[in-house]
Protein backbone atom coordinates (compact mmCIF):
# COMPACT_ATOMS: atom_id res chain seq x y z
CA UNK A 1 0.00 0.00 0.00
CA UNK A 2 1.15 3.53 -0.29
CA UNK A 3 3.18 5.55 2.07
CA UNK A 4 2.82 9.13 2.96
CA UNK A 5 6.32 10.36 2.40
CA UNK A 6 9.83 7.85 1.57
CA UNK A 7 12.24 6.13 3.87
CA UNK A 8 14.64 3.89 4.50
CA UNK A 9 13.48 -0.06 3.49
CA UNK A 10 14.64 -3.10 5.07
CA UNK A 11 13.64 -6.45 3.46
CA UNK A 12 15.36 -8.25 5.89
CA UNK A 13 13.78 -6.71 9.52
CA UNK A 14 12.28 -8.49 11.77
CA UNK A 15 9.28 -8.07 14.59
CA UNK A 16 8.86 -9.58 17.48
CA UNK A 17 5.33 -10.11 19.84
CA UNK A 18 7.36 -8.91 23.31
CA UNK A 19 5.33 -11.91 25.81
CA UNK A 20 6.13 -14.63 22.97
CA UNK A 21 9.90 -13.45 22.91
CA UNK A 22 10.27 -13.36 26.88
CA UNK A 23 8.45 -16.80 27.74
CA UNK A 24 11.31 -18.23 25.10
CA UNK A 25 13.93 -16.37 26.46
CA UNK A 26 13.37 -17.10 29.99
CA UNK A 27 12.26 -21.10 28.49
CA UNK A 28 15.87 -21.09 27.27
CA UNK A 29 17.77 -19.39 30.75
CA UNK A 30 17.12 -22.77 32.87
CA UNK A 31 16.12 -20.00 35.40
CA UNK A 32 13.27 -20.30 38.29
CA UNK A 33 10.17 -18.55 37.93
CA UNK A 34 8.30 -17.55 41.07
CA UNK A 35 4.90 -16.32 40.03
CA UNK A 36 2.12 -14.93 42.63
CA UNK A 37 5.00 -13.58 44.98
CA UNK A 38 5.33 -10.22 46.25
CA UNK A 39 8.55 -8.48 47.42
CA UNK A 40 7.78 -6.64 50.33
CA UNK A 41 10.79 -5.34 52.06
CA UNK A 42 14.68 -6.13 51.21
CA UNK A 43 17.90 -5.61 53.79
CA UNK A 44 21.69 -6.25 53.37
CA UNK A 45 23.27 -8.74 55.30
CA UNK A 46 25.27 -7.41 57.98
CA UNK A 47 28.88 -5.95 57.35
CA UNK A 48 30.01 -9.05 59.90
CA UNK A 49 28.13 -11.73 57.55
CA UNK A 50 30.61 -13.94 55.17
CA UNK A 51 28.85 -13.14 51.91
CA UNK A 52 27.35 -9.78 52.58
CA UNK A 53 24.17 -10.93 51.23
CA UNK A 54 20.62 -10.11 50.86
CA UNK A 55 17.51 -11.04 52.82
CA UNK A 56 13.78 -10.96 51.13
CA UNK A 57 10.71 -10.58 52.85
CA UNK A 58 8.01 -11.80 50.56
CA UNK A 59 4.32 -12.78 50.26
CA UNK A 60 2.38 -15.16 48.22
CA UNK A 61 3.22 -18.64 46.81
CA UNK A 62 6.64 -18.32 48.33
CA UNK A 63 5.83 -16.26 51.74
CA UNK A 64 8.68 -15.79 54.09
CA UNK A 65 12.10 -14.45 54.27
CA UNK A 66 14.28 -15.80 51.54
CA UNK A 67 18.23 -14.83 51.20
CA UNK A 68 20.18 -14.30 48.02
CA UNK A 69 23.42 -13.20 47.64
CA UNK A 70 22.48 -11.01 44.42
CA UNK A 71 19.42 -9.07 43.47
CA UNK A 72 19.06 -7.15 40.18
CA UNK A 73 16.25 -4.58 40.64
CA UNK A 74 14.28 -4.92 37.28
CA UNK A 75 10.70 -3.96 37.99
CA UNK A 76 11.03 -0.30 36.00
CA UNK A 77 9.33 2.46 38.34
CA UNK A 78 8.40 0.02 40.80
CA UNK A 79 12.10 0.19 41.72
CA UNK A 80 11.57 2.98 43.99
CA UNK A 81 9.10 1.16 46.24
CA UNK A 82 12.03 -1.09 47.05
CA UNK A 83 14.28 1.61 47.36
CA UNK A 84 12.76 3.90 49.63
CA UNK A 85 15.65 5.27 51.40
CA UNK A 86 17.07 5.62 47.81
CA UNK A 87 14.89 7.26 45.09
CA UNK A 88 16.16 6.63 42.13
CA UNK A 89 15.60 9.50 39.26
CA UNK A 90 12.56 7.44 37.33
CA UNK A 91 10.30 9.46 35.33
CA UNK A 92 7.13 7.62 34.63
CA UNK A 93 5.26 8.31 31.09
CA UNK A 94 2.27 6.69 29.94
CA UNK A 95 1.50 4.73 26.57
CA UNK A 96 -1.30 3.31 24.78
CA UNK A 97 -1.19 0.93 21.73
CA UNK A 98 -4.40 0.25 19.51
CA UNK A 99 -5.37 -2.82 18.34
CA UNK A 100 -7.07 -1.88 14.70
CA UNK A 101 -9.09 -4.52 12.42
CA UNK A 102 -8.40 -3.74 9.28
CA UNK A 103 -7.56 -5.87 6.01
CA UNK A 104 -5.20 -3.03 4.78
CA UNK A 105 -1.81 -4.15 7.01
CA UNK A 106 1.27 -3.65 6.19
CA UNK A 107 3.45 -6.60 5.02
CA UNK A 108 6.02 -5.07 7.31
CA UNK A 109 6.74 -2.48 9.87
CA UNK A 110 6.47 0.87 9.23
CA UNK A 111 7.42 3.89 11.67
CA UNK A 112 7.21 7.49 11.53
CA UNK A 113 5.99 9.51 14.34
CA UNK A 114 4.98 6.16 15.50
CA UNK A 115 4.36 2.92 14.36
CA UNK A 116 2.17 0.31 12.42
CA UNK A 117 3.08 -3.38 12.80
CA UNK A 118 1.57 -6.40 10.49
CA UNK A 119 -1.64 -7.88 10.86
CA UNK A 120 -2.20 -10.59 13.80
CA UNK A 121 -5.51 -12.40 14.15
CA UNK A 122 -7.34 -9.62 12.75
CA UNK A 123 -5.87 -6.79 14.21
CA UNK A 124 -2.51 -4.51 13.68
CA UNK A 125 -1.06 -2.66 16.13
CA UNK A 126 -0.70 1.05 16.26
CA UNK A 127 1.20 3.20 18.59
CA UNK A 128 2.12 4.62 20.64
CA UNK A 129 0.72 7.40 22.65
CA UNK A 130 3.48 9.71 24.86
CA UNK A 131 1.51 11.64 28.02
CA UNK A 132 4.02 12.90 30.91
CA UNK A 133 0.12 14.18 32.87
CA UNK A 134 -1.59 10.70 33.64
CA UNK A 135 -0.96 7.47 35.49
CA UNK A 136 -4.33 6.16 34.75
CA UNK A 137 -4.23 2.63 33.68
CA UNK A 138 -7.04 2.58 31.60
CA UNK A 139 -7.38 2.38 27.49
CA UNK A 140 -8.80 6.03 26.66
CA UNK A 141 -10.56 6.75 23.60
CA UNK A 142 -8.58 9.95 23.21
CA UNK A 143 -5.52 8.01 22.85
CA UNK A 144 -7.03 5.90 20.48
CA UNK A 145 -8.06 8.96 18.02
CA UNK A 146 -4.85 9.84 18.35
CA UNK A 147 -3.27 6.67 17.43
CA UNK A 148 -5.53 6.51 14.39
CA UNK A 149 -4.10 9.97 13.31
CA UNK A 150 -0.22 8.20 13.92
CA UNK A 151 -1.46 5.88 11.59
CA UNK A 152 -2.90 8.15 8.86
CA UNK A 153 0.34 9.58 8.61
CA UNK A 154 2.24 6.86 7.51
CA UNK A 155 -0.33 5.25 5.80
CA UNK A 156 -2.63 7.13 4.36
CA UNK A 157 -4.78 4.77 2.56
CA UNK A 158 -6.31 3.91 6.21
CA UNK A 159 -8.01 7.70 6.35
CA UNK A 160 -11.04 6.67 6.78
CA UNK A 161 -10.95 4.44 9.87
CA UNK A 162 -12.91 5.40 12.91
CA UNK A 163 -12.72 4.56 16.40
CA UNK A 164 -15.38 2.11 15.71
CA UNK A 165 -12.05 0.06 14.06
CA UNK A 166 -10.24 -0.32 17.25
CA UNK A 167 -10.63 -3.91 18.73
CA UNK A 168 -8.77 -3.06 22.17
CA UNK A 169 -5.32 -2.20 22.84
CA UNK A 170 -2.68 -1.86 25.62
CA UNK A 171 -1.53 0.75 28.09
CA UNK A 172 2.08 0.54 29.53
CA UNK A 173 4.36 2.75 31.75
CA UNK A 174 7.57 4.08 30.33
CA UNK A 175 10.66 4.18 32.95
CA UNK A 176 12.94 7.05 31.96
CA UNK A 177 15.85 8.85 33.29
CA UNK A 178 17.35 12.21 33.06
CA UNK A 179 19.45 11.50 30.16
CA UNK A 180 17.32 8.93 28.40
CA UNK A 181 20.20 6.12 28.91
CA UNK A 182 19.06 3.62 30.51
CA UNK A 183 20.35 2.72 34.88
CA UNK A 184 22.58 -0.36 34.43
CA UNK A 185 25.12 -1.81 37.13
CA UNK A 186 25.62 -1.99 41.28
CA UNK A 187 24.42 0.20 43.56
CA UNK A 188 26.08 2.73 45.57
CA UNK A 189 25.18 3.81 49.05
CA UNK A 190 23.86 7.41 48.26
CA UNK A 191 24.80 8.55 51.93
CA UNK A 192 28.08 7.67 51.90
CA UNK A 193 28.82 8.69 48.17
CA UNK A 194 27.75 12.25 48.93
CA UNK A 195 30.12 12.31 51.93
CA UNK A 196 33.14 10.23 50.34
CA UNK A 197 33.03 13.04 47.21
CA UNK A 198 31.98 15.90 48.66
CA UNK A 199 35.07 18.09 47.22
CA UNK A 200 33.13 17.69 43.75
CA UNK A 201 31.16 20.88 45.08
CA UNK A 202 34.31 22.48 44.83
CA UNK A 203 36.19 20.84 41.99
CA UNK A 204 34.55 18.65 39.51
CA UNK A 205 38.17 17.26 38.40
CA UNK A 206 39.06 16.26 41.73
CA UNK A 207 40.87 12.70 41.93
CA UNK A 208 40.09 10.02 44.42
CA UNK A 209 41.62 7.42 45.94
CA UNK A 210 38.77 6.31 47.88
CA UNK A 211 36.11 3.51 45.74
CA UNK A 212 32.74 3.99 45.29
CA UNK A 213 31.02 2.49 48.43
CA UNK A 214 28.75 -0.07 46.76
CA UNK A 215 26.03 -1.91 48.08
CA UNK A 216 28.01 -5.23 47.66
CA UNK A 217 25.31 -7.54 45.80
CA UNK A 218 23.12 -4.84 45.16
CA UNK A 219 21.94 -4.66 40.54
CA UNK A 220 19.65 -2.59 38.45
CA UNK A 221 18.53 -2.49 35.20
CA UNK A 222 15.79 -0.05 34.60
CA UNK A 223 15.09 2.90 32.81
CA UNK A 224 14.51 1.88 29.03
CA UNK A 225 12.39 4.25 28.30
CA UNK A 226 10.75 2.94 25.11
CA UNK A 227 13.85 1.08 23.52
CA UNK A 228 13.43 -2.20 26.00
CA UNK A 229 13.43 -4.48 23.64
CA UNK A 230 16.92 -3.81 22.18
CA UNK A 231 18.69 -2.39 25.18
CA UNK A 232 17.57 -4.81 28.13
CA UNK A 233 19.00 -7.53 26.34
CA UNK A 234 22.79 -6.13 26.24
CA UNK A 235 21.99 -4.25 30.25
CA UNK A 236 21.64 -7.69 31.50
CA UNK A 237 24.87 -9.23 29.68
CA UNK A 238 26.67 -6.41 31.20
CA UNK A 239 25.00 -6.90 34.77
CA UNK A 240 25.77 -11.00 34.32
CA UNK A 241 29.39 -9.72 33.15
CA UNK A 242 29.84 -7.52 36.18
CA UNK A 243 28.48 -10.00 38.83
CA UNK A 244 30.78 -12.62 37.47
CA UNK A 245 33.58 -10.73 37.05
CA UNK A 246 34.35 -11.38 33.47
CA UNK A 247 35.14 -8.98 30.85
CA UNK A 248 32.13 -6.44 29.65
CA UNK A 249 30.12 -6.92 26.11
CA UNK A 250 30.94 -2.99 25.47
CA UNK A 251 33.02 -0.59 25.98
CA UNK A 252 34.39 0.61 29.45
CA UNK A 253 33.35 4.36 28.52
CA UNK A 254 29.54 2.99 27.70
CA UNK A 255 29.38 0.88 30.86
CA UNK A 256 30.45 4.10 32.64
CA UNK A 257 28.14 6.01 30.91
CA UNK A 258 24.97 3.89 32.05
CA UNK A 259 26.43 3.48 35.55
CA UNK A 260 23.03 4.19 37.90
CA UNK A 261 25.14 6.84 39.92
CA UNK A 262 26.17 8.93 37.74
CA UNK A 263 23.12 10.96 38.19
CA UNK A 264 24.12 11.75 42.05
CA UNK A 265 28.40 12.59 40.86
CA UNK A 266 26.67 14.76 38.63
CA UNK A 267 24.49 16.41 40.91
CA UNK A 268 27.54 17.05 43.44
CA UNK A 269 29.44 18.34 40.36
CA UNK A 270 26.28 20.86 39.99
CA UNK A 271 26.06 21.44 43.41
CA UNK A 272 22.70 20.26 43.60
CA UNK A 273 23.31 17.79 46.58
Amino acid sequence: QPLSAGGLYFPSSGWVSPAHWCEALYSLSGARLWLNTEVHAMAQESPQSRNHGWQLQVTGDHSGEHAFDAIVIANANGANALLPHQPMPLKSIRGQVSYVASAASPALVVCGEGYVTPGQQGVFAVGASYNLHTDDEHLSGQDDLDNLVRLTEVLPLNKELGLDSVMGGRVGFRAVTPDYLPMVGELADESQLLERFAKLRQDANYKFADNMPFLTGLYINAGHGSKGLISAPLSAEILASQMANQSLPVAQCVAWGLDPNRFIIRDLIRRKR
